[in-house]
Protein backbone atom coordinates (compact mmCIF):
# COMPACT_ATOMS: atom_id res chain seq x y z
CA UNK A 1 0.00 0.00 0.00
CA UNK A 2 2.88 2.51 1.05
CA UNK A 3 4.63 1.65 -2.65
CA UNK A 4 1.11 2.45 -4.09
CA UNK A 5 1.02 5.70 -2.46
CA UNK A 6 4.80 6.53 -2.93
CA UNK A 7 4.34 5.81 -6.99
CA UNK A 8 1.24 7.69 -6.86
CA UNK A 9 2.55 10.67 -5.36
CA UNK A 10 5.54 10.66 -7.54
CA UNK A 11 3.33 10.84 -10.43
CA UNK A 12 1.45 13.80 -9.34
CA UNK A 13 4.50 15.65 -8.31
CA UNK A 14 5.60 15.15 -11.97
CA UNK A 15 2.12 15.81 -14.08
CA UNK A 16 1.61 19.25 -11.87
CA UNK A 17 5.67 19.66 -12.50
CA UNK A 18 5.93 19.34 -15.74
CA UNK A 19 2.87 19.38 -17.17
CA UNK A 20 2.16 23.05 -16.44
CA UNK A 21 4.86 23.86 -18.42
CA UNK A 22 3.93 21.58 -21.29
CA UNK A 23 0.18 21.77 -21.25
CA UNK A 24 -2.36 25.18 -21.10
CA UNK A 25 0.22 27.74 -22.93
CA UNK A 26 -1.31 29.36 -25.72
CA UNK A 27 -0.66 32.83 -27.30
CA UNK A 28 -3.32 35.20 -28.87
CA UNK A 29 -4.18 38.61 -30.91
CA UNK A 30 -6.61 40.02 -29.03
CA UNK A 31 -9.08 40.90 -32.04
CA UNK A 32 -10.91 43.08 -30.11
CA UNK A 33 -7.96 45.87 -30.19
CA UNK A 34 -6.60 44.73 -33.41
CA UNK A 35 -7.24 46.83 -36.28
CA UNK A 36 -8.32 45.59 -39.46
CA UNK A 37 -8.63 48.28 -41.26
CA UNK A 38 -5.85 49.06 -43.86
CA UNK A 39 -2.58 49.61 -43.63
CA UNK A 40 0.32 51.35 -46.10
CA UNK A 41 3.28 49.68 -47.46
CA UNK A 42 6.13 50.54 -45.61
CA UNK A 43 4.65 51.26 -42.48
CA UNK A 44 4.05 50.06 -39.17
CA UNK A 45 1.85 47.55 -37.74
CA UNK A 46 1.51 47.03 -34.30
CA UNK A 47 -0.39 43.75 -32.90
CA UNK A 48 -2.30 43.14 -29.31
CA UNK A 49 -1.03 39.92 -27.92
CA UNK A 50 -1.69 37.87 -24.73
CA UNK A 51 0.45 35.20 -23.23
CA UNK A 52 -1.66 32.35 -21.28
CA UNK A 53 0.30 30.22 -19.00
CA UNK A 54 4.38 29.79 -18.55
CA UNK A 55 6.71 30.42 -21.45
CA UNK A 56 10.33 30.12 -20.95
CA UNK A 57 12.11 33.00 -20.74
CA UNK A 58 14.74 32.88 -23.57
CA UNK A 59 11.59 32.40 -25.73
CA UNK A 60 11.18 34.86 -29.00
CA UNK A 61 7.76 36.05 -30.37
CA UNK A 62 7.66 36.55 -33.94
CA UNK A 63 5.42 38.40 -36.32
CA UNK A 64 4.42 36.94 -39.76
CA UNK A 65 3.34 38.20 -42.81
CA UNK A 66 0.61 36.40 -44.92
CA UNK A 67 -0.19 36.49 -48.56
CA UNK A 68 -2.96 38.71 -50.56
CA UNK A 69 -5.33 35.45 -49.82
CA UNK A 70 -4.10 34.56 -45.95
CA UNK A 71 -2.08 31.85 -46.75
CA UNK A 72 1.17 31.48 -45.12
CA UNK A 73 2.94 29.78 -47.68
CA UNK A 74 6.21 28.68 -46.54
CA UNK A 75 5.44 30.22 -43.41
CA UNK A 76 4.80 33.63 -44.55
CA UNK A 77 7.65 36.96 -44.09
CA UNK A 78 9.01 37.67 -41.21
CA UNK A 79 8.06 41.32 -40.27
CA UNK A 80 9.03 42.05 -36.56
CA UNK A 81 9.77 40.66 -33.55
CA UNK A 82 11.79 40.51 -30.18
CA UNK A 83 13.93 38.38 -27.88
CA UNK A 84 12.11 38.58 -25.05
CA UNK A 85 9.16 36.30 -23.08
CA UNK A 86 6.65 38.88 -22.25
CA UNK A 87 4.92 41.81 -23.78
CA UNK A 88 1.38 43.31 -24.41
CA UNK A 89 2.09 43.88 -28.05
CA UNK A 90 4.43 42.59 -31.14
CA UNK A 91 5.64 44.74 -33.67
CA UNK A 92 6.39 45.35 -37.28
CA UNK A 93 6.49 46.61 -40.95
CA UNK A 94 4.57 46.05 -43.62
CA UNK A 95 7.34 45.66 -46.32
CA UNK A 96 7.06 48.27 -49.29
CA UNK A 97 6.90 45.77 -51.93
CA UNK A 98 4.11 44.24 -50.86
CA UNK A 99 1.19 43.79 -53.16
CA UNK A 100 -2.02 45.67 -52.33
CA UNK A 101 -4.78 43.01 -51.41
CA UNK A 102 -7.84 42.85 -49.04
CA UNK A 103 -6.90 39.37 -47.37
CA UNK A 104 -3.94 39.81 -45.69
CA UNK A 105 -3.05 38.33 -41.96
CA UNK A 106 -0.58 38.52 -39.55
CA UNK A 107 0.73 35.35 -37.13
CA UNK A 108 2.37 35.58 -33.70
CA UNK A 109 4.20 32.76 -33.11
CA UNK A 110 6.25 31.82 -29.89
CA UNK A 111 9.63 29.84 -30.21
CA UNK A 112 9.52 28.17 -26.71
CA UNK A 113 7.06 26.14 -26.19
CA UNK A 114 6.24 26.89 -29.89
CA UNK A 115 2.44 28.19 -30.13
CA UNK A 116 0.85 30.42 -32.83
CA UNK A 117 -2.46 32.60 -33.44
CA UNK A 118 -3.63 34.24 -36.75
CA UNK A 119 -5.42 37.31 -36.83
CA UNK A 120 -8.04 38.17 -38.47
CA UNK A 121 -8.21 39.64 -42.20
CA UNK A 122 -7.29 43.44 -43.12
CA UNK A 123 -6.20 45.30 -46.29
CA UNK A 124 -3.14 46.49 -47.60
CA UNK A 125 -2.89 49.41 -49.90
CA UNK A 126 -0.95 52.65 -51.28
CA UNK A 127 -0.67 55.53 -48.73
CA UNK A 128 1.12 57.18 -45.96
CA UNK A 129 4.17 55.16 -45.12
CA UNK A 130 4.84 56.84 -41.81
CA UNK A 131 2.88 58.34 -39.25
CA UNK A 132 2.84 61.73 -39.03
CA UNK A 133 4.82 63.86 -36.47
CA UNK A 134 1.97 64.53 -33.70
CA UNK A 135 3.08 68.04 -31.67
CA UNK A 136 1.66 68.13 -28.19
CA UNK A 137 1.51 71.03 -26.11
CA UNK A 138 2.01 70.24 -22.60
CA UNK A 139 0.02 72.97 -20.03
CA UNK A 140 2.34 75.00 -18.16
CA UNK A 141 0.00 75.51 -15.24
CA UNK A 142 -2.36 73.52 -13.11
CA UNK A 143 -1.93 69.50 -12.97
Amino acid sequence: MKQRILVFSIFLFALLSVGNKVLGQSIEIRDAVFTTGTYSKGANITVPIKFNGCFDTLSQTRLYLSDATGNFINGGSLIGGYAHFFSAFVNGTIPASTPNGAGYKVRVETTNPIKADTSNAFSVGSGFNTIPNLDVALPTSGH
